[in-house]
């Protein structure tokens, strides 16, 4: 099988590494020290989760499962084209 790569990745720079290197360890300790709260801060900022509960109910997997998936436009563009380039549907 040959790969093929859509695009080339960008050279990062070592800063670039570092300074996410610093926010990923940042989060992680935030986690560390405030537990859930830390949790759904990021949950919220990231994910825009804002339930009560983590846990998704088998009603709401059953609810979602015949619906289609949302897309946001850059990312489903870049997983259709990824996946035509592999030969898929």
């Amino acid at each position: 099988m040959v790969t093929v790569y859509l695009e080339d990745a960008q050279p990062q720079l070592r800063q670039d590494s570092r300074a996410l290197s610093d926010r990923v360890r940042a989060m992680l300790d935030d986690i560390e020290q405030n537990r859930d709260a830390g949790v759904r801060r990021y949950a919220k900022d990231f994910d825009r989760w804002e339930q009560p509960e983590f846990r998704v109910s088998d009603d709401e997997i059953a609810e979602a499962v015949g619906r289609p998936m949302a897309h946001d436009g850059f990312g489903s563009r870049r997983c259709c084209s990824c996946h035509r380039a592999q030969g898929c549907r």
